[in-house]
Formats: structure tokens, C-alpha cells, sequence
């Protein structure tokens, strides 16, 4: 007969579950590991990882813009030219595009004593009030007598640029000019003596010279010529005188008139 103390079989059998099964647990940030004993699993998990794409960098500043564009360039008669145009802006962000040019100045130069394009008369001076304006134009209406345009005639005298186109007809000549269309200019010589008369255009003109506007029936005018356009004419200071341009035949057109000391 078996004589082993039941109490220690019994404490065996207590035990024996327990001496089988071993239990270990591992964790980390990354990996998980367990396991089990008899009758138990292995298992492992691995943690995935995620990368996030990076923001690119923020786009770079355009180009600073173009300078402006050139100087205007000299202006016509009498006004002066336009500025030039400002240069286009940069790429991408630019800078605003240059300023253009300033314009050019004009050539027209009143009391030079040259009568230029633009120009009614040249008296050589910048005043108004003596028949040519400060800016070169004659002051009052040659379409009429016995006003006209008064004239105060100094040295070294005067140039007027007109037209007998489409005026009225005033007066005429004692040869010629009845149907013509006229332009009357009285003259108040500043000094005595002998001044010079010479009349171009492109037209049959006829010039007169007088002392009044207004034509005598049956009179002969001191100078009046349909073919010679130069005379000199026998003054007095501060007594006037009337040089009248018309027509021969009824015919019109433009004129430059000088008279001068």
C-alpha cells in the first residue's frame, strides 16, 4: 500500500497549472509582444508610422519695375510737343512703370522780329495794345473802315500775315478792287519820315495807300497798283495813314504785308 502523504499529490495537483503557464508582457512606443503558456498564443503588432509632405516656401517678390520713358521731344510751332510715355511695370510683383517725359518746348518766339508759322504779326515787341498783341496776333478787325486795325508803327516796324478770303467788301482803290473783298490797317507813325510798303500773296492783289479808309469818288489814291507791290510813303509822327489790301477783279486770297522804317 502506497503510503506518500495525500496532502503532498494534492498540493502537486494545486500547483501544476500554475508551473505551466508563463506569462510576459513587453510594450513600447513601437511594438507590443505577449505570451501565453500551454495552450496560449504568440502575438506581435507593429505600430505604422505617418509622414505629413512639407508646405513649400512662400513665392519670391517680382522684378522692380522699368525706369520711364525717354524726354518728349521738341515741340512743334507754337505748341510744344507731348512728354514721352512712362516704361512699362516689372514681371510679377513690378514696381510701377516710370514717368513719362516732359513735353518739348515750342520754337514760336513773338518779338523776334521774324514773322513765323502761327504768327498774325511780328512788331518786334511783347506788348499788347499797339495793334499786335504779346503773342503775336493783330488786336481789332481789318474787315471794317474806317477803323481797321490800328497800328502804332515803330522802328523797326511790322509784319502782318492775313487773308482777304470771305471778308466783306469796304472799300476799293481809285485802280481797282470795286467787288473785292478788302482788309483795312491804319498806321500812327511813332517818329517822321520815309517808311517802306511791300505787299506778297497768291492771289491778283491790289495794294493801296492813302491817308483815309474810306475810298473819294473820282480821286487818285497816292499809290494804287494791281502789278507793283513795293513803295515808300512820306510819313509824319502821330498823323495816321491807311495801307488797304484788295482784289483785282473780284479775287481773294492770302497776303504777308510789311511796313517798316
Amino acid at each position: 500500500m502506497d503510503r506518500t502523504p495525500r496532502f503532498l499529490t494534492l498540493a502537486a495537483l494545486a500547483l501544476a497549472p500554475a508551473a505551466g503557464v508563463l506569462v510576459a508582457n513587453c510594450t513600447n512606443d513601437f511594438d507590443q509582444f505577449s505570451v501565453s503558456g500551454t495552450g496560449g498564443t504568440t502575438s506581435s503588432t507593429t505600430s505604422s508610422t505617418t509622414s505629413s509632405t512639407a508646405t513649400g516656401g512662400a513665392g519670391g517678390t517680382g522684378a522692380v519695375g522699368g525706369s520711364g520713358g525717354a524726354t518728349g521731344g521738341t515741340g512743334g510751332v507754337p505748341t510744344g510737343g507731348a512728354g514721352g510715355t512712362g516704361g512699362a511695370g516689372g514681371a510679377g510683383t513690378g514696381g510701377a512703370g516710370g514717368t513719362g517725359g516732359s513735353g518739348g518746348q515750342g520754337s514760336l518766339t513773338c518779338g523776334n522780329g521774324t514773322l513765323e508759322a502761327g504768327e498774325s504779326c511780328e512788331d518786334s515787341g511783347t506788348v499788347s495794345g499797339d495793334g499786335c498783341s504779346a503773342i503775336c496776333f493783330t488786336e481789332g478787325q481789318a474787315n471794317q473802315c474806317p477803323t481797321g486795325v490800328q497800328v502804332d508803327l515803330a522802328p523797326p516796324g511790322i509784319w502782318i500775315a492775313a487773308a482777304t478770303a470771305g471778308q466783306a467788301n469796304i472799300t476799293r482803290g481809285s485802280c481797282g478792287g470795286v467787288s473785292a473783298p478788302d482788309m483795312a490797317y491804319r498806321f500812327t507813325p511813332s517818329q517822321s519820315g520815309t517808311v517802306n510798303i511791300d505787299l506778297t500773296g497768291d492771289y491778283a492783289m491790289i495794294l493801296v495807300v492813302r491817308d483815309g479808309c474810306g475810298y473819294v469818288p473820282n480821286s487818285t489814291d497816292p499809290f494804287c497798283s494791281n502789278a507793283n507791290f513795293s513803295t515808300t510813303y512820306p510819313v509824319t509822327a502821330g498823323q495816321p495813314f491807311h495801307v488797304i489790301v484788295t482784289g483785282n477783279q473780284g479775287d481773294s486770297g492770302n497776303y504777308t504785308l510789311h511796313v517798316y522804317y
